[in-house]
């Protein structure tokens, strides 16, 4: 995550430029494909609004699957 620059825009208990990953985690909390759709969204670069303007959010695909399973628990453990 940090190689990937998530902690740029994203904290664990407090708003940056995205949501923290604890908002994350709740957001995703009694969803039962959870990891799979957080998966999802961390691996297609999906179009994210940031102060008023859209960008590609940054990619995870190409890591490891091992990587992109421990990144995907860690957040929704938040």
């Amino acid at each position: 995550m940090r190689k990937r620059g998530c902690f740029k825009c994203h904290a664990v208990d407090r708003t940056k430029v995205g949501p923290a990953y604890r908002e994350v985690a709740a957001k995703y909390r009694g969803i039962p494909d959870a990891d799979e759709r957080l998966r999802l969204h961390l691996t297609t670069a999906p179009r994210i609004r940031i102060e008023g303007h859209e960008e590609e959010h940054v990619s995870l695909a190409g890591i490891p699957d091992a990587d992109l399973r421990a990144v995907v628990s860690w957040i929704l453990s938040r």
